[in-house]
């Protein structure tokens, strides 16, 4: 399974969001030399309402395969760990949310559906 590499970035000067596209036709390969832009990595996965998740978004998770430990319900951060994305819990609202959520087949397609962007970390 191949998973399209793409980022889409934070404009400090002008406080807007660039897609993809846009920073290609812009900046083209000198985006990562710009230091006005905070580049945020596509992780590979969608919400439920098909947006593209990325580092920096802030979302919802449910997880409920069954009673007990593992029925997770949280807001957190989508981050980089040094091995893929993880959610880290806002404080108070939800428990054990990181888990590493961008290695291929380490989730059900229909856990994947149980995402959903609520606002990212530069504009909420």
């Amino acid at each position: 399974m191949s998973r399209e590499i793409k980022f889409r970035a934070w404009d400090k000067k002008h406080k807007k969001m660039i897609d993809w596209d846009k920073l290609k036709s812009i900046y083209n390969l000198r985006l990562f030399e710009c230091d006005r832009l905070e580049l945020m990595q596509f992780t590979g996965l969608h919400d439920k309402n098909g947006k593209e998740i990325c580092e920096g978004d802030i979302i919802h998770y449910v997880y409920k395969p069954g009673e007990g430990f593992w029925n997770q319900d949280c807001i957190g951060i989508i981050k980089w760990n040094t091995t893929g994305f993880k959610i880290e819990p806002l404080p108070g609202k939800g428990g054990l949310c990181t888990w590493l959520i961008s290695i291929p087949g380490a989730m059900e397609p229909s856990c994947r559906k149980l995402f959903e962007i609520i606002g990212n970390i530069y504009e909420n």
